[in-house]
């Protein structure tokens, strides 16, 4: 298991099965340690990993080369009428 709890086993395993998890908890609970973990083990069977956040210093504070959501999918600051950010 190599440092992490059952849960966070549990949890790496789910992903490395293709299923999609929400990692979830309050500050020093392991979050950032379990999602780098997911990260390195899903490159290991050559899958490409994005790590998005809701915010610019979420994902700084990932130092996993996170980007924003919005910016990932384009939609840079949402800030242009309803109909052109769907587009």
């Amino acid at each position: 298991q190599g440092n992490l709890s059952d849960e966070q086993f549990r949890i790496l395993n789910l992903c490395l099965e293709g299923r999609n998890v929400g990692i979830l908890g309050s500050a020093g609970t392991g979050k950032s340690f379990l999602l780098k973990r997911i990260k390195i083990e899903l490159e290991k069977i050559d899958l490409k990993v994005a790590v998005t956040a809701s915010t610019g210093i979420a994902a700084s504070n990932l130092n996993l080369g996170a980007t924003t959501l919005h910016s990932f999918i384009g939609a840079g600051l949402c800030d242009q009428k309803l109909e052109y950010n769907i587009k």
